[in-house]
């Protein structure tokens, strides 16, 4: 009776899978939620500010500008004041868009491995605390990974359509409207839209693409926008970082005695290789004997297979494009935040879960075939 039940259950699951992840991440993330409700954070005055400021003005976003607000912190802010800066619907909103996000993902990964990688993916995604823990703020990390699989979702299964190139380079426009971290992943997501173009013209952008990006720079660290959330104010406390031999933020036993007069490249680099080597921590200190234990194995089960599936798949020539495309977006990640700022809780290496997601599916797809194949061989062997 159980075996038929499942059965069924089964049945149901591959018949219906975007429904079941749907729901399945949807009811994960309400139940997370009745328990803990909004989490506060230090940086949602901010936002709740800013909100505040744009339904004074009659939703007017630009209403930022002359409030000091740059204009890559105009999204949340008004995505806020969309909700009535109501922080309950805020919440409430970022959990069906990353329920919506969970469906996407099995689409996206459908599309370049298979239907059961796409699937086993979008469990994972449903299910992964690191990622769901940061529904329930109101800070801009949700709608960022929603806007981030959303961008990849229409590459993946529309791209032979000219048209959703428009509605790919409006979000893309929305991502910068968002945080400043979006720039590691338009730029490798830049890169893979050369893939497929000739020799000379992939030059021609790419030089077009650096030199906008460098003028943007450039303009904005000179035309006053300063301050701590300035381009200006983000240059000089991230060298600060560096001055002080901070590898962790608010973490002062990790800090490195440095001595910039005699050793300036030694310094350098025993903070950098810190940072790079902490970017993949497990877990920290603090964390409870229980919450180490969760961390090093769903960690290192992404870590392992995601390593395991990249090689395997590379070597297989699966979608090369997609794979440089996600191994490029992790060390873009991995190599900004180790120039910039580790954050103690791991916030800032949320953006690459979603690739390690993808990757570690088809490894762990491949162990369970070849686990299946050494089983029945052995079977047949006797």
């Amino acid at each position: 009776m159980k075996l038929e039940f499942l059965k069924k259950s089964f049945n149901i699951i591959i018949k219906f899978p975007e429904y079941f992840l749907f729901f399945l991440s949807f009811f994960v993330r309400i139940f997370y939620f009745y328990f803990i409700g909004v989490h506060p954070a230090g940086d949602t005055h901010f936002y709740v500010k800013g909100a505040e400021i744009i339904i004074n003005n009659n939703y007017n976003i630009l209403s930022l500008k002359s409030a000091g607000y740059s204009f890559y912190y105009w999204l949340y802010p008004f995505f806020l004041a969309v909700l009535n800066n109501n922080q309950t619907l805020v919440v409430l909103a970022q959990i069906i868009l990353q329920s919506i996000a969970a469906v996407l993902i099995f689409k996206i990964v459908k599309s370049i491995f298979n239907f059961k990688v796409g699937l086993i993916a979008g469990v994972i995604y449903s299910l992964s605390w690191e990622i769901f823990q940061w529904d329930m703020y109101v800070l801009t990390d949700s709608l960022f990974l929603f806007l981030v699989i959303l961008v990849l979702y229409i590459y993946a299964n529309f791209k032979k359509d000219k048209s959703s190139f428009v509605l790919i380079y409006f979000l893309m426009i929305l991502l910068l409207l968002l945080r400043p971290i979006a720039i590691p992943f338009l730029a490798s997501f830049l890169l893979l839209l050369l893939w497929n173009l000739k020799r000379n013209q992939k030059i021609f952008l790419f030089s077009l693409f650096l030199l906008f990006f460098s003028g943007l720079f450039i303009f904005l660290y000179f035309k006053g926008v300063s301050g701590r959330h300035g381009v200006s104010g983000y240059f000089s406390y991230f060298v600060s970082l560096f001055e002080k031999g901070v590898v962790i933020r608010d973490r002062e036993q990790f800090n490195i005695l440095v001595d910039w007069g005699l050793h300036p490249i030694t310094s350098f680099l025993k903070i950098l290789i810190n940072r790079l080597v902490f970017f993949w921590a497990f877990f920290a200190n603090q964390f409870s004997f229980s919450h180490k234990i969760f961390n090093l194995a769903y960690l290192g089960f992404l870590y392992f297979f995601s390593l395991a599936g990249f090689y395997k798949a590379f070597a297989s020539k699966i979608k090369l494009n997609f794979l440089i495309f996600f191994a490029n977006t992790i060390v873009f990640y991995w190599f900004f935040h180790s120039l910039t700022e580790i954050d103690h809780d791991w916030r800032y290496r949320l953006p690459v879960l979603p690739f390690l997601i993808i990757l570690s599916s088809y490894g762990f797809y491949v162990f369970i075939n070849f686990i299946y194949d050494r089983k029945k061989n052995f079977k047949t062997n006797i």
